[in-house]
Order: structure tokens, then sequence, then C-alpha cells
């Protein structure tokens, strides 16, 4: 309807469903979230993922999700970092509904990878970007070798 953005909107559900949940109950939330996550990976896209990580490449997801409900499922396929949304959480260990960085879709989640890379390596380096969604594009133009999938 175009009351609100995509983002703002976003935020907004989260704090309905999840402001005031303890920080520790939301984390093991998400490692459920890992098995649908596994289903949903394309395993054409995975295959690349192990092959270009057999070759001593890091590994990098970058989400709109919230990292929390992701880096379960990185962790486990060998993943070295993941840049997505993060929530904020008070100083008694609970969700404040809010996010404390923006919505990482879009131009953001390109610009968060830039600052990654940057302050990881300090230069240049090869970039293979796999994307599914309208929103990937920035993220995609950026990389030496992009996959729209």
């Amino acid at each position: 309807m175009g009351l609100l953005s995509s983002s703002a909107a976003k935020e907004k559900l989260f704090g309905f469903l999840f402001k005031g949940m303890d920080f520790a109950e939301f984390e093991r939330k998400g490692k459920g979230f890992a098995a649908e996550i596994a289903e949903m990976l394309r395993s054409d896209v995975k295959f690349d993922m192990d092959a270009l990580r057999d070759t001593g490449a890091r590994i990098i997801v970058a989400t709109a999700s919230v990292e929390e409900w992701v880096r379960p499922w990185a962790i486990a396929n060998g993943v070295d970092f993941v840049i997505g949304t993060k929530a904020e959480v008070d100083d008694n260990g609970r969700l404040t509904g809010r996010f404390s960085t923006a919505n990482c879709r879009g131009a953001e989640k390109a610009t968060r990878i830039r600052e990654y890379l940057i302050s990881e390596s300090g230069s240049q380096c090869e970039i293979h970007a796999w994307g599914n969604m309208p929103d990937d594009m920035a993220m995609l133009e950026m990389a030496d070798f992009p996959h729209s999938v």
C-alpha cells in the first residue's frame, strides 16, 4: 500500500513477534531455522560454495535475514562470516523489537560487504556473488563473478 518501506514494515513485524524475548532464546530458535535454510539452498549453489572453500576462499554470507537465524546454518556449512540485519538487545539481554543496523538489503548489503572486506583484507580480492532477488543487484554489480540464481 506504500504506507511503509519494506524495511520499516519488516522491523515492525519483527518487533511484534519478538520484542521482549530473551536474546538467548531467540538464538536457540535460530538453530531450529538451520534445517529450513538447508532445504531452501539450491544444490548447485552449495556445490559452488564448497568448491570455492576447497580452493582456500573465504565464504561470506550476506543476507537481509537476522544474523542469529542464519549463523547456525552458516557455521555448520563452513561459512567464515555472516553479514546480516542485527537485532537490537537491551541491557537486560532482551530484544527491543528494533534493529541495531540498517536492514541488510539492496545497496546496504553491498556497502556492508565492502566494509567487511576492507576491514579484513585491506586490499582488493576476487568476489564471487550469488543472488536471487532484485535487492541483490547492488551486490551482484560489485562482484567480479556475479551469479544470478
